[in-house]
C-alpha cells in the first residue's frame, strides 16, 4: 500500500477501463485538468506563454481561476519533492507570497494579475536554457503579460 508521499500506481488488477467513477466536482475537474501536460501548459500560461508549437492559447476566466490550485501545487511539490525554482511576488509591494498565496505585508491574496515572478536565489540545478520563454523569466516577470514566443 503506498502512501500520499509514495503512491502506488494502479493496474488491472485494481482498477480497469470498465471502471466508472461518480459524476462528482472532483471527477468533473480532473476530466479537464487531469493529465500532466495540462498542468504544465496552464503553469506556462500564467506565466504569459500564449504559442504552444502549432497552436495559441490564452487563460479563460475558468483558467485563471486554477491559479490558487497550481500554487497550492507548487507549494506542495516544494516542500515535498524539490525547491521551486521560483518566488512569487505581490507586485503592488514586492513581498513574496506565503504558502497561502497571501501577502502578509498588505493582508491580502492577490489574483495571478498582481504577482511577479522571478527565479529563487537558491543554487542552480540545471544549465540554462536559451529558448525565448526562459529567457523572459530570468528575470523579474508579471504572471499573464505575454512572452514573445
Amino acid at each position: 500500500m503506498g502512501s500520499i508521499s509514495e503512491p502506488v500506481l494502479l493496474n488491472s488488477e485494481t482498477c480497469s477501463a470498465r471502471t466508472t467513477l461518480p459524476k462528482t466536482a472532483h471527477s468533473r475537474a480532473l476530466e479537464v485538468i487531469g493529465e500532466r501536460w495540462t498542468l504544465l501548459i496552464l503553469r506556462d500560461a500564467f506565466y504569459g506563454v500564449r504559442r504552444f508549437n502549432d497552436f495559441h492559447a490564452h487563460l479563460t476566466d475558468a483558467g485563471r481561476d486554477l491559479w490558487p490550485a497550481l500554487h497550492a501545487l507548487l507549494v506542495w511539490g516544494s516542500r515535498h519533492r524539490a525547491p521551486n525554482s521560483r518566488v512569487f511576488k505581490h507586485a503592488a509591494c514586492g513581498t513574496p507570497l506565503d504558502d497561502d498565496g497571501h501577502c502578509p505585508t498588505c493582508g491580502i491574496t492577490p489574483g495571478p494579475q498582481d504577482l511577479l515572478t522571478e527565479p529563487s536565489r537558491g543554487p542552480r540545478q540545471r544549465a540554462l536554457r536559451d529558448d525565448p520563454v526562459a529567457a523572459a523569466l530570468r528575470g523579474p516577470h508579471r504572471l499573464l503579460v505575454p512572452i514573445e514566443t
